[in-house]
Formats: C-alpha cells, structure tokens, sequence
C-alpha cells in the first residue's frame, strides 16, 4: 500500500496517511518504526517558508512509499545512509548538505527523543 509518513510532533510518533485507495489523505496507523520500499522525499516550500516565517512547525514535509512488514529489509543492500529535515537549514530531506530525492528502502525510527531515517540505495 503507498503510504506518506511524516514525524507527528505531538505525539512523538510516526503518522502514517494512505496515499491510494478508500482512506487515501487518512492517518491509517502512528508507530515508533517504519519501513517503506521506493521511497520518494517531499518537502513544500511554502510550507517550509511558512515555519521559517512564523517559527511553528507546520505539516509540510512527508516521506512517500510503498508501507513495508516492520524488519522486512532486503539482505544485501548495504550500509545505509542517514537523512535528515530541519526547515530553518534545509530546503528538502538532505545527508551532508546534499538534497536527497529517492532511496529504495528507508527505515524511519525513534532514537530516545529523536525521529532518525537510515534511507538505502539513495538517489539525490
């Protein structure tokens, strides 16, 4: 099922919205870890501008794929490489200072307080 995940700074977890059929634009699921295959990174700029602006966070920046069985990574695909979002620095999803645009397998998880995402196979 294609999905779009985003880090829900309430509730210190990951929401999950379907992308496709009946309950598409619908928070389907929250967790603390998600796995997603032919990932594509999506950040709005006046989103971005609105939180630059107004210095609130808003919904603007969402992680797009096909919802995976947690612990599912394929076997051979590597070391991953670890994106990130900050909208005061960043204009889209980015490692080392290089906007990243697609990966084939992200993992999205919680490290004490933070959302972290280990992204495979990363196309920027």
């Amino acid at each position: 099922m294609k999905v779009e995940v985003y880090w829900n700074t309430r509730r210190k977890l990951y929401s999950i919205r379907a992308a496709e059929g009946p309950d598409k634009g619908l928070v389907i699921d929250r967790d603390r870890l998600v796995e997603l295959k032919d990932v594509t990174f999506h950040v709005s700029e006046p989103g971005r501008l609105r939180v630059v602006r107004s210095g609130r966070k808003n919904l603007h920046a969402v992680v797009r794929g096909e919802l995976m069985a947690p612990r599912s990574r394929p076997i051979g695909t590597g070391d991953p490489t670890h994106v990130w979002y900050n909208p005061m620095h960043d204009k889209g999803f980015n490692h080392d200072g290089q906007v990243v645009k697609k990966a084939a397998w992200v993992v999205m998880y919680i490290s004490g307080r933070s959302s972290m995402i280990a992204a495979y196979e990363v196309t920027r």
